[in-house]
């Protein structure tokens, strides 16, 4: 069983001592958020492809129940 919350990424000045926000560092909120959209939708669907489109080509899945841990391509994992 896997369980996803959304999340949304946290754009709050915490204190005086943080930077201003920059356009990239905006415009990489945005892409998380929509990330964070997506993959619970993914998941609740049952959208294998969708869920797999929101990994990076050279990501892996990594499987460590069992006797047999094993890490394999993501593209591979299905």
């Amino acid at each position: 069983m896997v369980s996803v919350q959304p999340a949304i990424a946290n754009n709050q000045k915490l204190s005086d001592f943080h930077s201003l926000e920059t356009p990239e560092d905006s415009a990489r909120l945005v892409e998380l958020d929509r990330y964070w959209t997506k993959l619970p939708q993914a998941v609740q669907e049952g959208d294998y492809e969708g869920y797999m489109a929101l990994y990076h080509g050279d990501a892996a899945a990594l499987f460590g129940s069992g006797e047999n841990k094993i890490s394999v391509p993501i593209a591979k994992a299905s």
